[in-house]
Parts: C-alpha cells; sequence; structure tokens
C-alpha cells in the first residue's frame, strides 16, 4: 500500500530533525576539540624599516608603539615560536631606538635580527636587542654615533611681535632660544653628544664580544676599521662579521632556518607570517598576520642616533 502524504511528511520532518541534531552534536565537539588541536608552528617577520620616532603610528616611520603591539600580538599568538627583525633602518631618536632595544631584547621568544638594507645607529641599537644578528653581505652596518639637530632659527621682523624678555635660572635653560651659541653653550651641548655616545658604545660592547681596548685611544687613521666604527662610520656585511658587528652572514631564509633552530622547531615544517601593526588600541584578540611565500619626538634639540 502506497504510504500517505501525512505518514510521508511526518518520516520527512524526523529525518529532517536527526540531521539537524546530527548538525548541531558535530558542531559543538569540533568547537571543543578545535581549541586542543595543535596549531602550526609559526616564525613571524616584523619590519624595523624608516627612521625611528615614538608615537602610536606612522606611514614613513617605524614607532615604538607599532613595534609593540607587533611584538605583543606574536608573544600572544602562541603558534608563533620565534620572530625575525628585518631591519632597514636609518636610525632615528635615540629615545625611540633605546625604546625599541628595551622592547626586543625583553622579549620572551627567540629573535633573530636580519639586516637585509641597512642596520644604522639607531636601528643597529636595536638589533643588538635580539638573540643573534645575521647580516645580509651587502648591507650596510655601523654608524654608531650620535648627532643634535639645531635647526634654523625662523627669523622675526621686530616691528611685527612685541619684546619679550625672558629670565631663566640659569645659561643652558634658554639654549639656542636666539639662535646663536657662546663658547660655553657649544661645549655644553658637545658633552651631551659624547655622554650619549658612550651610553651607545657601552651596549655595543655589552651586546658583542668587541674588546673595549680595540675602541678607546685609537690612533687617527681612516684606513683602520676601529678609527672609522668610533667616528661613525659604516661598513658592508662581510666587513661587520668580520668586525664582530654582526653574528653570520646570510639571506632572509638563512635567517629563517636559524629562527627555526633556536625555537626548536623544523623548518620544513614551519609556516612564515609577517606581523603588521595594528592601529592604536584595536588589537584585543586580534593577530594581524599575513601569510608570505617561503622561499629556500617632539624634543627641543632631540639627539639622533643616525
Amino acid at each position: 500500500m502506497r504510504e500517505s502524504k501525512k505518514a510521508v511528511g511526518r518520516r520527512l520532518k524526523i529525518i529532517a530533525g536527526i540531521i539537524v541534531v546530527s548538525v548541531a552534536v558535530i558542531s559543538i565537539f569540533w568547537a571543543l576539540v578545535m581549541p586542543a588541536l595543535p596549531k602550526k608552528n609559526k616564525i613571524a617577520i616584523i619590519e624595523l624599516r624608516g627612521e625611528l620616532t615614538t608615537g602610536e603610528e606612522s606611514t614613513f616611520y617605524t614607532t615604538t608603539g607599532e613595534l609593540q603591539r607587533s611584538l605583543e600580538n606574536a608573544r600572544r599568538d602562541k603558534s608563533i615560536k620565534a620572530v625575525v627583525l628585518a631591519v632597514d633602518s636609518p636610525g632615528g631618536y635615540a629615545t625611540a631606538s633605546y625604546e625599541m632595544y628595551s622592547m626586543v631584547k625583553r622579549f620572551e621568544k627567540p629573535v633573530v635580527a636580519f639586516v637585509r638594507g641597512a642596520a644604522a645607529s639607531g636601528s643597529y641599537l636595536v638589533s643588538l636587542g635580539a638573540d643573534v644578528i645575521v647580516a645580509h653581505p651587502f648591507s650596510e652596518v655601523g654608524s654608531i654615533g650620535v648627532y643634535i639637530e639645531l635647526g634654523e632659527p625662523v627669523p622675526v621682523e621686530p616691528e611685527n611681535v612685541e619684546a619679550i624678555t625672558a629670565i631663566s635660572s640659569g645659561i643652558f635653560k634658554t639654549l639656542w632660544e636666539d639662535g646663536v651659541l657662546d663658547e660655553n653653550e657649544r661645549e655644553f651641548l658637545r658633552l651631551k653628544v659624547e655622554e650619549a655616545k658612550n651610553s651607545f658604545f657601552n651596549i655595543v660592547i655589552e651586546e658583542t664580544e668587541i674588546m673595549r681596548e680595540k675602541i678607546e685611544n685609537v690612533a687617527e687613521n681612516i684606513e683602520n676599521p676601529w678609527y672609522v666604527l668610533i667616528e661613525g662610520g659604516w661598513f658592508n656585511g662581510n666587513k661587520a662579521f668580520e668586525l664582530g658587528l654582526v653574528d653570520k652572514l646570510g639571506d632572509l631564509e638563512d635567517t629563517i632556518k636559524l629562527a627555526c633552530e633556536l625555537a626548536g622547531i623544523e623548518y620544513a615544517e614551519a609556516e612564515v607570517v609577517k606581523i603588521e601593526p595594528p592601529p592604536p588600541g584595536a588589537f584585543e584578540n586580534m593577530f594581524y598576520e599575513t601569510p608570505l611565500y617561503q622561499q629556500e619626538d617632539n624634543e627641543a634639540l632631540p639627539i639622533y642616533l643616525g
């Protein structure tokens, strides 16, 4: 006998209900099991490019805020096992450079700095915070030095402004306000530059195997690389490696392999991702990663490391 339309309808409803319940059960099970499944091990690339400055974000520079947020994302993502800091920067503000150096040095996971273009002055300082520095043979490394940029005083027509008398508590309090440096003021600034330079070199000596004796009391000789170094010169990657400014020579692939080795993971199984700095205050529970093809200051007289 043929089933009645009502019986067929009931059967179809039962089947549909079973399907819906099954899908719901599978979805719940998958949601519970998925977090426990191991994620693929990753190596994250964070770029350090352009001038280094303080602040939150910039189109052309790398800011302290951007680097901090990128490192925080790499720290939070448990699948990221190590970071490659890709460096191509002429340096920047001393305060920004030192803050970034401290961020990299404190980072809990292995960090390998890769000098692709230039690790000059402030960006070399940041690189010193990494566990290992790898330089491309034709990169530029060094330019260890400090300068203060005074700028040009803005001319003011006397008839357009009322006379202002400033009373300061010391002879250096209104330094450069009139656009002129006397002998005492010039010596004061020279000492500030020398102090910053000495602090920079102390970090270089601490983070490398360069002995202090090599860079102290060096005779003036342009052919002596140590004289060139203390006078703010720079070297290609090969010479920088010879002098001990970097730890290894290689390309990006060599650097990624080294990062895998430090992290204790297999290079062949690692996924390489690029971390872009998220907008300020918008990175909670968000990871800005871009998969990569894995190839075989507002200061009156700011001090620059550049």
